[in-house]
């Protein structure tokens, strides 16, 4: 189904690296999609998926956008405070 590939794969995205999401301290889930396919019940299997993988002490944010030039239903992650990963300005 759309909405758990859409998941699982920026859950394994290639730009989250090695990082293990569990380790987070925040994490932003941002879906996006075509109005017929972003619903409120596609966004509670998403987030639903994205809490198995990361800290019940995350948290946890949701951004929803609807779009009619989109993928019919995507999904980005993006994950903040993971070890190792600061930047010295």
């Amino acid at each position: 189904d759309n909405v758990e590939y859409a998941t699982r794969n920026a859950i394994f995205s290639p730009l989250l690296g090695q990082n293990d999401l569990r380790l987070a301290s925040g994490v932003l889930v941002a879906v996006e999609g075509k109005p017929e396919f972003v619903k409120l019940k596609q966004i509670n299997r998403a987030i639903n998926i994205v809490r198995q993988f990361v800290s019940p002490t995350a948290h946890l944010l949701v951004s929803a956008t609807i779009a009619n030039h989109a993928e019919d239903f995507s999904i980005s992650i993006l994950a903040t405070g993971l070890p190792g990963t600061s930047i010295q300005i």
